[in-house]
């Protein structure tokens, strides 16, 4: 089957440039997508389906997009699929200034900061989500904002597209300035119902962080029984440290890891402080300031509910690797079921590792699913120093930046993508991707793979500071039963734009083979390729984020 998206090819400046300005300007530049099926049975699997004909959907974030004059006011492109992968055919490039969508395009909103995807209405076309964490609200300078885009058997459309935010009425919580409402987005079942509810991290909420939840209904996503959750929420746990930002809601990931059919929600908290056996007081003896940890709210019948949560961190008996000042336990989250046992397990970023000696090169924990919720037996604690996983740790690497887990292979057990964005490949900060696959014991690292833009079939080079693997995405887009890896590269330079840094590109990678994933016939997207919206602009930052990253 044909994966034909020309990596070497890139669109000379055009002189229709003027008039694309012009029409960004306007807010007129959206396309409509080609139309496909009715929308389908509701499924988790169907949520990255925006029109309902049965081929995944890929949503790239390009948050520093400048919209007619206003600078990193954001947009996020909107790739339809084929039975071959993504296509430019019916490209969607959404922003503020699309018609439908609420609010205008203002510098420094970085609308595509996050995306995600979900069926809130549950009519079986899946719905994005995209956030402006610097949007202005109600005359509050960077409180946030959250847009979601209802599918249709058309595509994503901006009619009936909600605007949310925390002066929305009933929403709880007012606005404050730089709170970030929509620093990081997750969608699952939360609650005992057919409709996708939506978990929005309010990143300096009160300071210390929190995390809204957002519960779906026939109508979409609704706020009647709205929540906000922190550790200062009755029953959730922490340290007993608040000595400064904890940031929680750094990352978060739904996920049922409890195994009785609700979701649960992850919240990485890598700002959090800890005390060793002897600390007991803000930068006493002992004092570990942001070593980092989570905290694991569980599903129920009716929602989220305190009752169980677990507060997890390295100073946890059995959890693996020891709690140090700036390890960052947290600072990301993937998940998936490692050892096909049925439960979904959870793996954590543990970015400011110093494995080997090596500060901040990185490391990853992973902790197993149960009937009782995560547990650290079996616990594994990995980095580019364990043996088998390929290369070796090194300064300022980030191992675990960006996490996700998709069966790539087919052997029916979750795999493990790990991005390592700031990797030397040839260049300092090139950037690289590790790829542990699955197995009854949990990740393996036989048969590890370890990506770059030098590796066979992925198109383009290693390039300083490309940031290749800074985000990652998961998807069948080939339709072909297995899953495949998007892969952000958001500082590229677009070959044909030289003059241009940051313009940013998305590859993807086609798994579902007996060898899990390939080089052959991979795609890169820049905003260069042909049939794709838009011109590479510098500060683009394409590929920031990409939906379905968790």
């Amino acid at each position: 089957m044909s994966r034909s998206v020309p990596s070497s090819t890139r669109r000379s400046r055009p002189s229709l440039v003027l008039l694309v300005l012009a029409l960004v300007a306007l807010g007129l530049w959206v396309v409509p997508a080609t139309a496909g099926g009715a929308c389908g049975a509701t499924s988790m699997q169907s949520w990255k389906d925006f029109d309902g004909d049965g081929s995944r959907d890929l949503a790239i974030g390009v948050p520093g997009e400048t919209i007619g004059v206003d600078a990193a006011a954001g947009g996020v492109h909107v790739l339809y699929g084929s039975p071959g992968g993504p296509t430019a055919a019916g490209d969607q490039f959404w922003n503020q200034g699309s018609p439908g969508v609420a609010s205008n395009p203002m510098p420094g909103e970085r609308f595509g900061f996050a995306v995600a995807a979900g069926d809130f209405d549950g009519d079986g076309c899946g719905d994005l989500v995209s956030s402006a964490r610097g949007q202005k609200v109600s005359g509050v300078s960077s409180a946030g904002a959250v847009h979601v885009l209802y599918g249709t058997p058309a595509g994503l459309s901006g009619a009936g597209s909600q605007y949310w935010h925390q002066d929305v009425a009933d929403i709880l919580d007012t606005p404050a300035p730089a709170e970030f409402f929509g620093y990081d987005l997750d969608t699952g079942y939360l609650n005992d119902d057919d409709y996708a509810d939506l978990a929005i991290s309010v990143l300096f909420e009160g300071d210390t962080g929190a995390v809204a939840v957002l519960y779906g209904s026939p109508a979409g996503l609704t706020a009647s029984g709205n929540e906000l959750w922190s550790q200062d929420s009755p029953g959730i746990r922490d340290a007993g440290f608040d000595c400064q930002s904890e940031f929680f809601g750094t990352s978060i990931s739904i996920g049922d890891y409890d195994n009785d059919s609700f979701g649960d929600l992850a919240v990485g908290v890598p700002g959090e402080d800890l005390g060793d056996a002897g600390g007991t007081n803000c930068g006493g003896a002992g004092y570990l300031a942001e070593a980092g940890a989570i905290n694991v709210i569980y599903g129920s019948a009716a929602g989220l509910t305190a009752a169980g949560d677990q507060f997890l961190h390295q100073n946890k008996a059995g959890v693996m690797g020891t709690a140090g000042e700036g390890d960052d336990f947290g600072q990301s989250l993937g998940r998936g079921d490692f050892d096909n046992d049925g439960v979904v397990d959870l793996a954590i970023g543990v970015t400011g590792e110093d494995p080997a000696g090596m500060s901040n090169a990185g490391a990853v924990n992973v902790l197993y699913g149960s009937g009782a919720g995560l547990t650290a037996a079996g616990d594994q604690y990995l980095h580019q120093g364990t043996s088998g996983v390929l290369d070796a740790p090194d300064t300022d690497e980030s191992f675990g930046f960006s996490l996700v887990g998709a069966d790539f292979g087919q052997s029916a057990h979750a795999d493990l993508a790990i991005g390592v964005p700031n990797e030397e490949v040839l260049f300092s900060g090139a950037g690289a991707v590790n790829v542990l696959y699955g197995s009854n014991a949990g990740l393996s690292s036989a048969a590890d793979q370890f990506w770059t833009q030098g590796s066979a079939g992925v198109a383009d080079a290693a390039e300083r500071d490309d940031a290749f693997g800074r985000d990652l995405g998961r998807g069948d887009y080939a339709d072909d039963g297995g899953s495949d890896l998007v892969i952000g590269v958001p500082f590229e330079d677009d070959v044909g734009y030289t003059e241009f840094s940051g313009t940013g590109a998305v590859h993807v990678l086609f798994g579902g083979g007996a060898d899990g994933l390939t080089g052959a016939g991979s795609q890169l997207w820049t905003q260069g390729t042909p049939g794709v919206l838009e011109i590479p602009e510098q500060g683009d930052d394409m590929g920031t984020v990409i939906a379905g990253s968790r």
